[in-house]
């Protein structure tokens, strides 16, 4: 994986889908199981992600709890949060930034991130509210999602081990740079596994494997990510040298 730094974020309209558990999870597995440094910034004023990972302590992991005080202007509440993304990104190999996303914001705070994972899980109300965030996003800044070649995936979060075959996202298949991830299931002993570890680290295989599966989807897009950066600093780099 090239050594690239990369931000993404973890956002959803609508609260309840996984998004600060999937932070968490993401932000211990790339710390513990890649050796990275990484910075959880919760924007969410719950501070669920924030205080999950403070309890499970690491030291390739700086945690941050960045509540937004949403202004009348939108246009001070982004400032507030790009200047802690920022801030709190800059000695950070990979930046995780768990927010529920709110039109107190403008889209075009989604465009300082490489990646953006949009947890939902597979109603079919949940999945077409998702349809509809992703795609207004996407109508609205698609000619610099295209610049920055940025990617979008959907995680599929509390979906039944039987019913993984609906946690289909047909409304966004003709987008290029949009993935669907392996889905977390619904698991009866799920709210143990939270008061035990990071979940690909608890003795409930089905949980640790399924987290791993997820964690490792979503490493496998950030190489490609990385890559492409990597051929576009080079590409920079050679038409900056100067020719006589």
């Amino acid at each position: 994986m090239p050594d690239i730094p990369l931000k993404i974020l973890i956002t959803n309209q609508k609260g309840g889908v996984g998004k600060s558990t999937l932070s968490a999870n993401l932000a211990g597995y790339l710390a513990i199981e890649k050796a990275l440094s990484v910075a959880l910034i919760d924007f969410d004023k719950q501070g669920t992600s924030s205080n999950f990972t403070n309890k499970r302590s690491h030291e390739n992991i700086q945690t941050y709890k960045q509540g937004l005080s949403y202004q009348q202007t939108a246009n001070v509440t982004f400032l507030e949060a790009r200047t802690a993304l920022r801030r709190c990104s800059a000695d950070a190999q990979v930046t995780l930034a768990d927010l529920t996303w709110t039109f107190g914001l403008p889209y075009e705070f989604m465009l300082d991130f490489d990646i953006v994972i949009v947890p939902s899980s597979n109603s079919k109300v949940e999945i077409a509210s998702t349809e509809i965030f992703i795609l207004e996003y996407v109508q609205k800044q698609m000619a610099k999602i295209k610049q920055k070649q940025q990617m979008i995936l959907i995680a599929p979060s509390r979906v039944d081990r039987n019913q993984t075959h609906e946690a289909q996202f047909a409304g966004l298949q003709f987008l290029e740079n949009c993935f669907v991830c392996p889905p977390i299931y619904r698991i009866s002993q799920i709210n143990h596994a939270v008061l035990e570890d990071f979940w690909f680290r608890v003795e409930n295989l089905i949980i640790a494997e399924n987290m791993m599966e997820f964690c490792e989807f979503v490493v496998s897009k950030m190489t490609c990510k990385q890559t492409e950066l990597a051929a576009l600093n080079q590409q920079i780099g050679r038409a900056h040298v100067w020719t006589p």
